[in-house]
């Protein structure tokens, strides 16, 4: 299954996905002049749970760690740099317990 925000909705994204076959849960968009259906509200209020929780953690990651821009040159430092943050964040409630 594959869940992302409705900027990548597009057709040659849900080709690519049936393709692959890959259940397409990407957020139903609306266009001009063309609101969302009943049913793509229903669609996107039932999958935005899933996603909401993902959201979060890249949320807080952004604001109290800053991983909104890259630190160091070179993939490898700045990929260690994420990597040690993830840690702290899964380790922060730990300390709670």
């Amino acid at each position: 299954m594959a869940y992302a925000d409705s900027g990548y909705q597009s057709q040659a994204h849900t080709d690519w996905l049936s393709e692959q076959g890959i259940e397409n849960r990407l957020i139903k968009r609306a266009y001009r002049n063309r609101p969302l259906s009943k049913e793509d509200k229903v669609f996107n209020q039932t999958h935005a749970g899933v996603r909401s929780s993902v959201e979060r953690v890249f949320g807080v990651l952004k604001l109290h760690y800053a991983i909104g821009k890259a630190r160091y040159l070179g993939l490898g430092r700045n990929r260690t740099r994420v990597e040690l943050m993830c840690v702290a964040h899964n380790i922060k409630p730990g300390l709670s317990i």
